[in-house]
């Protein structure tokens, strides 16, 4: 075997437990662990006000170490149910730059999920979370054997219409009061990407 059929083979390998997907030479997605905390703490303290506009209200503690080890088990614990897929986005050069995931997917007649994502300021308008996005279709699409893939955004978030149109995600409609979103019920665009 060559040396970069040994690589493509580790890679697959580490693939198929679905705990790390690559996206390219400087990024992969990789399922939170308690190594991450500190710096996830960093990433996360430093965006909140970047942040806060586009998520839910963030709890008192949501910064805290026992939040973390909640999130990290509850990614572990749907991950063994393949009820959904949670990723920190990795760059090679400066660690955690956002967080992507594949969530609430529906196996049977259904097979769909919903994806949900976020990225740093200072990384915004790199490609980065095009080659996330792109990264979790791929693997709903032939990991998973999703059908449909499914998101939502704010209707004055152009940046993030931007990124699902430019990743073949089409709008379908409007979900009127559709999540709440820093601390109040909004409208949303919603869009999905069928497998082709």
């Amino acid at each position: 075997m060559t040396r970069l059929s040994n690589i493509l083979s580790v890679f697959s390998k580490i693939e198929l437990n679905n705990t790390t997907l690559f996206c390219n030479e400087a990024l992969k997605l990789e399922h939170p662990r308690m190594k991450h905390l500190k710096q996830w703490q960093e990433v996360r303290s430093a965006n909140r006000y970047f942040l806060k506009p586009w998520e839910p209200k963030w709890p008192h503690d949501a910064l805290s170490k026992k939040d973390f080890v909640t999130r990290v088990k509850q990614v572990n614990s749907n991950a063994r149910l393949r009820s959904g897929f949670s990723y920190l986005l990795i760059h090679k050069k400066a660690g955690i730059i956002g967080g992507i995931g594949l969530y609430n997917i529906r196996f049977g007649s259904a097979l769909t999920g919903t994806i949900g994502y976020w990225l740093a300021q200072e990384h915004n308008g790199q490609g980065y979370m095009n080659a996330a996005l792109t990264r979790i279709c791929k693997f709903g699409f032939d990991t998973q054997k999703l059908i449909r893939l499914e998101t939502a955004c704010l209707k004055h978030n152009t940046r993030s219409i931007k990124l699902l149109k430019s990743c073949e995600f089409e709008q379908e409609g409007i979900g009127k009061s559709y999540l709440e979103i820093d601390g109040k019920r909004q409208d949303h665009m919603l869009f999905s990407r069928i497998k082709n």
